[in-house]
Parts: C-alpha cells; sequence; structure tokens
C-alpha cells in the first residue's frame, strides 16, 4: 500500500477544494461590487424604496438596505431578485440595526478589473 502516495493525493484534492472556494467567493464579491455599481450608476441609494428589479444587472447586492411596506431590509444575497420580507432580505429593526454604511464591500475583490475605478493604475 502506498501510504505516501494516498496522502499526496489527499493533499491535490484538498487544494483544488479550496481553489474552487476561493474562486467561488471572489465571483461572488465580483457580482455584488458590479450589481452595486450599477445600480448606484441608475440613481439607486441605499436606504431608497425597494423596485423589483427587471434582470440580474438591477439586481441588489449583498448588504444593500432598501425600504419596503414600512420597514427597512437589507439583503442577505448578491443578485437579489426577491421582494424583501419574502427571501433574501433581513427586516433590519429585527436584525438588531444592521448599517449599510460597509455593506458592500469593494477592497475584498481579488480581480484588478473589479476594483473601484479611480483605484486602477
Amino acid at each position: 500500500m502506498d501510504v505516501e502516495g494516498e496522502y499526496d493525493a489527499g493533499l491535490d484534492e484538498l487544494r483544488a477544494a479550496a481553489r474552487r472556494d476561493r474562486r467561488g467567493r471572489d465571483a461572488a464579491a465580483g457580482i455584488n461590487t458590479w450589481s452595486a455599481r450599477y445600480i448606484t450608476y441608475e440613481g439607486s441609494e441605499q436606504g431608497q424604496r425597494w423596485e423589483h428589479p427587471r434582470d440580474g444587472a438591477e439586481s441588489y447586492p449583498a448588504g444593500w438596505v432598501v425600504t419596503h411596506g414600512g420597514s427597512d431590509w437589507q439583503s442577505e444575497e448578491s443578485a437579489n431578485l426577491d421582494e424583501p420580507g419574502v427571501a433574501g432580505w433581513t427586516h433590519v429593526e429585527a436584525a438588531g440595526g444592521l448599517l449599510a454604511a460597509d455593506a458592500v464591500p469593494t477592497d475584498e475583490v481579488e480581480d484588478p478589473s473589479l476594483a473601484p475605478l479611480d483605484d486602477r493604475d
């Protein structure tokens, strides 16, 4: 039995899984960043009334806060198309006053093409 070979194969599998996980997290952060940029460019601001997105480009990023049904809601997921109160949102008052100021981080994105435009060389 080749214990060392099995050990090396196990390490290779762990490395591959870690790379897939990181790529997935980087992709989610990129989606979140672009979603926030797009809806901001289109005139949306944190705390405004929720409007149903027409497509994925208008979806709400994780951390975005909207007003809907007389309450404030914070998106729990990237590319959120759902209505607050149905799925994918946290009632802000019920969650102990979540803050929107740092809700959409852009400094965690690994891909430089996804960095804020004024931060590029």
